[in-house]
C-alpha cells in the first residue's frame, strides 16, 4: 500500500507513580511523518494474552496478506515473556498467544529483529536485557506462536540490547546493538548460517 507501518508502546499516566501502556499502530507515507491509527493491543482486555498494565510491541511484519506482531507484557504474570498477535489487517489483531519454543515460554525484554529466510521460514532474534543476550529462533509465520530453537544465543561484554537484519545482497547478518550504559552503539557482521 506504499505505507510504513510502525507498532509501538504508548504509556498513559494513571497517577504520579503508575502508567498503563497499550500497543498502538501508526502509518507513514514516507517513514518520517507518522499518523497514529489507534490501539491494536489493549492492555485492559482479558482477550489479549499477557494483559495487565503494559503491552509493548517489539516487532511487526506483513505475511500472506495478514500481519504478525511480537510484543512483551509487563505488570502481569506473563511479564518478560514474548507474545504474538496476528490477524488479517494491520490494525486488527484478534489472535494472541504466548510464544513457545520446545514447549517453554521465550523470555524477552528489549528489541527484536526478523528476516524472511524463505516463504515458510522467518528468523526471529529476541533481546533479553536482563541476561544481556540476543537469541535466534525460526518461526513459520502461519503459526507465529511456535518457535524452533533456540538456535544460537549471542552475548559479549558490554552489550545490552540489539536488533538483527539480513543484508540479502551480501548474505550477511547485521546486528546493531547498544552498550550496557547506552553511551554508544555498535554493529557486528556475520555470514548467514542456514539451520
Amino acid at each position: 500500500s506504499g505505507q510504513v507501518v510502525a507498532y509501538y508502546g504508548a504509556n498513559t499516566a494513571i497517577s504520579s507513580s503508575q502508567v498503563n501502556a497499550d500497543g498502538r499502530v501508526a502509518l507513514s507515507p514516507d517513514g518520517t511523518s507518522f499518523t497514529d491509527q489507534g490501539i491494536v493491543l489493549d492492555h485492559g482486555s482479558s482477550s489479549v494474552w499477557g494483559s495487565g498494565d503494559e503491552l509493548f510491541p517489539v516487532l511487526g511484519f506483513e505475511h500472506a496478506g495478514g500481519w504478525v506482531v511480537y510484543y512483551i507484557p509487563n505488570g502481569s504474570p506473563e511479564r518478560a515473556e514474548l507474545g504474538a498477535a496476528w490477524g488479517a489487517s494491520f490494525d486488527a489483531l484478534p489472535n494472541t498467544s504466548g510464544v513457545q519454543a520446545s514447549g517453554s515460554p521465550i523470555t524477552a525484554w528489549g528489541m527484536a529483529g526478523s528476516a524472511r529466510l524463505d516463504l515458510r521460514t522467518v528468523a526471529l532474534f529476541v533481546s533479553d536485557v536482563q541476561q544481556d543476550t540476543i537469541t535466534a529462533y525460526t518461526i513459520d509465520p502461519d503459526a507465529p506462536d511456535v518457535a524452533t530453537g533456540p538456535l544460537a544465543t549471542y552475548q559479549w561484554p558490554n552489550m545490552s540490547q540489539g536488533t538483527v537484519f539480513l543484508h540479502e545482497g551480501t548474505d550477511r547478518w547485521l546486528l546493531y546493538y547498544r552498550n550496557a550504559d547506552a553511551s554508544a552503539y555498535g554493529v557486528r557482521v556475520a555470514p548467514v548460517e542456514r539451520y
